[in-house]
């Protein structure tokens, strides 16, 4: 079949279609960007808020030492700093906020480092990557309590 037996009305289709597929393409790419991350950012941001807070709260608690049966001396009570790490945790369970918090009290200074993760639902970004249905995000904090504070 020559060229010149195709009517003129069918000669660029291709090129319209490859531009709408392109076009469409952009257009979610650009869905995620203005859509997804700041979703993600915001959450990103509580989480830290979480985090710090939680570190803050089981740091306070190290200065709190506690005497010790039989020996009558006072010593650190690390329960006490991982509790109020949890109960700042454990405001937010509406968000699905988890926390792993570890105390080290056997340091100078003794530090509460906390760890708090969340997922979070993703909209625009499961057409570019196929069952990506949530993304995890998590932020650290560790906080220490200063002497004579």
């Amino acid at each position: 079949m020559k060229a010149k037996d195709h009517p003129a009305t069918e000669e660029g289709q291709v090129i319209v279609l490859v531009a709408l597929l392109l076009g469409t393409g952009v257009l979610i790419g650009f869905a995620v960007l203005v859509v997804d991350v700041p979703i993600y950012l915001q959450a990103k941001h509580e989480l830290q808020m979480i985090a710090d807070s939680a570190a803050l709260a089981g740091a306070m608690q190290l200065n709190v030492w506690t005497l010790s049966e039989p020996l009558n001396t006072f010593v650190l009570n690390s329960g006490q700093a991982n509790q109020a790490a949890q109960s700042v945790c454990d405001r937010y369970q509406q968000l699905e906020v988890r926390c792993n918090i570890d105390v080290q009290p056997w340091f100078y200074p003794s530090v509460v480092q906390v760890v708090a993760t969340r997922n979070v639902r993703t909209f625009f970004a499961s057409a570019i990557v196929p069952g990506l249905r949530e993304v995890e995000i998590q932020a650290e904090a560790t906080a220490h309590m200063a002497a004579d504070y």
